[in-house]
């Protein structure tokens, strides 16, 4: 018998003739693979369209994962996050700058600023006030803004003052800040990430850090607090505001933040650990926030 080519289109799951897909399938068009298409044809035998029929999983064609979902959830990409680090303090038990130690090619000072400047953060603040001179000698000034706390005898509070109110003073339009030390050797771009991210997704005020049974630094707290982050009391640390607000911490685990270095024999066991760090034992002094 006399046949004609059938007349065949290939159309995309979303316009589906007579029928649609199954849901879960429905729901990977914005997939680089689909599970079936359907065929229309025509046939002069029939004087008409023919019915909708399914293609076999191996016949489909592939749909461009650029086509978008009519409720895909539209990504954060602006972050407004500040991040303070502190390294005003004297180090009196270290008996030497520990912000100048040599570690992995840097000092520490120059790690954590490393991980600072390459994460989401900006600005990146520096604090400085003892040995200032010689440890500002050893800052990119590209990279950071520096500031000096003549007051940083008084302890961390008026540090993490100082840092605050630079921020509120000379940036607009920054939602939140971290507030980190310079002595803790595992902290990592990642971890500072996982901050803001944390902090936009989950809409908590504060973001803090979990180590050791506590909660403690690096920690982001949001705009709202600024004011009472520059009111606290000198020798008070940020530990103070996430013990008051505990309700409205968010916890990130960061185990390694239990390690900080504030002895000649924690400087040693960081030495003898390099990068591993866990099992190494030691806990520094908690790293909660309340030295530097």
């Amino acid at each position: 018998s006399y046949h004609k080519p059938c007349l065949v289109f290939h159309l995309t799951a979303s316009l589906c003739v007579g029928g649609r897909l199954p849901d879960e399938k429905a729901k990977n068009v914005n997939s680089s693979r689909i599970y079936a298409m359907p065929k229309l044809s025509f046939s002069p035998r029939i004087g008409g369209w023919g019915a909708v029929s399914i293609l076999p999983f191996s016949n489909a064609h592939v749909i461009s994962n650029k086509m978008k979902t009519t409720n895909a959830q539209p990504q954060h990409t602006e972050y407004n996050v500040a991040i303070v680090i502190l390294a005003a303090g004297a180090s009196t038990r270290m008996g030497t700058p520990k912000q100048l130690l040599p570690y992995q090619g840097q000092n520490l000072l120059e790690h954590t600023i490393e991980k600072a400047i390459t994460s989401l953060c900006k600005p990146v603040i520096v604090v400085l006030g003892a040995n200032a001179q010689q440890i500002h000698s050893q800052i990119n000034q590209d990279s950071v803004t520096v500031v000096e706390n003549p007051h940083w005898h008084l302890g961390m509070g008026s540090s993490i003052r100082r840092g605050i109110l630079f921020i509120t003073n000379h940036y607009e339009n920054i939602d939140a800040a971290i507030i980190t030390v310079c002595d803790q050797p595992f902290l990592s771009t990642e971890i500072i990430n996982n901050l803001v991210t944390t902090y936009y997704s989950t809409e908590k005020p504060i973001i803090a850090c979990q180590y050791a049974d506590t909660l403690g630094v690096p920690v982001l707290f949001s705009q709202q607090f600024f004011s009472e982050l520059a009111n606290l009391g000198e020798t008070g640390g940020a530990k103070k505001l996430i013990h008051k607000y505990c309700d409205r911490v968010f916890p990130l685990p960061f185990p390694l933040g239990a390690v900080d270095i504030d002895t000649p024999q924690d400087y040693q066991q960081l030495q003898m650990t390099g990068d591993r760090g866990q099992g190494t034992g030691y806990r520094g002094q908690g790293a909660g926030g309340v030295r530097e």
